[in-house]
């Protein structure tokens, strides 16, 4: 940080913030990192989100239209999710969020406006039987904009 004429706030400030650190939670932590529980808690949550991924994919594929193409992560906890052309995946956010459904559409990630049939929707809720529910709205809303 370089702060300039606010130096010696920022010194006052970061003083504050080193004499009221967790003390107890930095230990703790120091000890959950040396002794390997870090990475056996890395492992239950790959096992984890790895069992929501196929719950996700195996709901998209009975709800949404036959066609609809999923692209699994090589990491993270996101679907892409690609719909019948037809599809406006922005119009259809707006649909899904009135039912309490968050999906982000394909075309911000493209700045030609490319992907406007195609969604993204992270898998990293864990599975329950309201996240199917939610998935059938969504399959069903999808397929009203072909009608």
């Amino acid at each position: 940080v370089l702060p300039g004429r606010f130096g010696a706030e920022v010194a006052g400030l970061k003083r504050m913030e080193n004499i009221s650190s967790p003390t107890l939670t930095q230990p703790a932590m120091a000890h959950f990192l040396q002794n390997g529980r870090y990475e056996y808690h890395l492992k239950g949550l790959r096992r984890a989100l790895h069992t929501q991924c196929l719950g996700y994919s195996q709901s998209i594929t009975e709800h949404f239209r036959p066609g609809t193409r999923i692209s699994g992560p090589h990491g993270g906890f996101v679907l892409w999710v690609e719909l019948d052309e037809g599809v406006d995946a922005f119009h259809l956010r707006g649909q899904a969020l009135k039912q309490g459904i968050a999906l982000v559409p394909g075309k911000i990630f493209s700045a030609s406006c490319n992907f406007s049939h195609c969604l993204r929707i992270s898998f990293g809720k864990p599975w329950t039987e309201d996240v199917d529910y939610g998935l059938k709205l969504l399959g069903d809303l999808a397929k009203k904009q072909l009608k």
